[in-house]
């Protein structure tokens, strides 16, 4: 909503854009590298991440250097097998104990030392959920695959994306894509990196991702 909103403010010039604002907090929902453009051009400021879950509490907060600093005061991160596992040390009344939040994370090394100074661990990224399967007509994938098509897209190209995929039938997926038709070579060429001729993809551009009904998500999939 934050960048629908500043979409809004940057398309109506006779709107006051707000200033002083000190924080601009996201959560719930995925922050795409390129919200961050529309949301300082209208509130002069990025969307700093905010990561957490009703049952864990507030796991980790953006530092002003970009990084996500785990709430070590309240909460113990661990990896399994590249899995979330996350103790609310906060929770006496129902202890929530090496709870499995679903998630693929990345943690900075031990010996990170972040430039602002705060010296909890680092969660680098999150990559997306655990279990969802991309169906191809020989493999299977995991839904995280999508992120990484789209992260190396920002990295070697410059090419920031929002996207959603959808799967209903094996081999296919639609690829929808909130930007305009741009590099389109680009994006089929790191498909085809990551799949070769197992999915084919059906690819639409200028599409609103967000129906407002509900979080918006990565990948959907309706196949077991």
């Amino acid at each position: 909503m934050i960048y629908e909103v500043a979409k809004i403010i940057n398309l109506t010039p006779q709107l006051e854009k707000p200033v002083g604002i000190k924080l601009i907090k996201g959560t719930s929902e995925k922050i795409y590298d390129n919200y961050h453009d529309e949301t300082i051009k209208a509130f002069g400021s990025k969307i700093r991440s905010e990561y957490g879950a009703a049952e864990a509490g507030l796991i980790a907060f953006e530092c002003p250097q970009g990084y996500m600093h785990i709430n070590s005061e309240n909460v113990i991160v661990e990896i399994e097998d590249g899995e979330i596992l996350v103790t609310n040390l906060v929770s006496h009344s129902f202890p929530i104990i090496r709870y499995k939040l679903g998630d693929k994370i990345s943690l900075a090394p031990e010996e990170f030392r972040c430039n602002c100074g705060r010296q909890h661990p680092v969660i680098l990224d999150v990559l997306g959920r655990v279990g969802k399967k991309i169906i191809g007509f020989n493999e299977t994938y995991p839904s995280l695959t999508f992120y990484y098509v789209f992260k190396n897209l920002a990295l070697n190209s410059g090419i920031v994306l929002n996207y959603q995929a959808v799967q209903n039938k094996k081999g296919f997926v639609l690829l929808k894509i909130e930007q305009d038709r741009l590099e389109e070579d680009l994006v089929s060429k790191e498909l085809e990196k990551y799949f070769k001729n197992d999915i084919r993809f059906e690819v639409q551009y200028n599409v609103v991702l967000h129906a407002m009904d509900g979080k918006l998500k990565d990948f959907i999939t309706t196949l077991d």
